[in-house]
């Protein structure tokens, strides 16, 4: 694969008519983790129902709506001139991907360590009153 044809593809990839699959393909992988499951696209303009297909390999939509297979993504981004999978591509276009489970995991850690924090300092003041009683 030559140096142009790679830029090429990334050219492509960089289109406006699929920056929404990209933006929805995001925040699916970010909110579920991995690449697993689809994404839908309402309201597509003729221009983004042509580039997805031309992406995709597959005839153009006649409605304004377009069913995304994220594993089928992947491995048509894998098979491309870009040779890189869909994470590889949304962190290209938007930097790292966040893992929003686990960060939900952790924040609900910390929330529960800090009531029972405070639980146990407000029992400790209980117990020091009813000893002075």
């Amino acid at each position: 694969m030559t140096e142009l044809r790679m830029r090429d593809a990334w050219t492509v990839l960089e289109s406006p008519g699929l920056a929404r699959l990209w933006a929805a393909a995001r925040r699916k992988i970010e909110r579920e983790g991995g690449v697993s499951g689809s994404v839908s696209l309402a309201d597509l303009a003729p221009e983004e129902r042509r580039a997805i297909a031309g992406l995709l390999g597959r005839p153009q939509g006649q409605g304004g709506r377009e069913r995304v297979d994220l594993a089928q993504l992947d491995a048509v981004l894998r098979r491309s001139a870009v040779g890189q999978g869909l994470p590889e591509v949304l962190e290209r276009f938007g930097g790292p991907l966040r893992d929003r489970g686990a960060e939900a995991r952790r924040a609900e850690a910390e929330r529960r360590a800090a009531l029972a924090r405070s639980s146990s300092i407000y029992k400790a003041g209980d117990s020091q009153k009813s000893s002075v009683v």
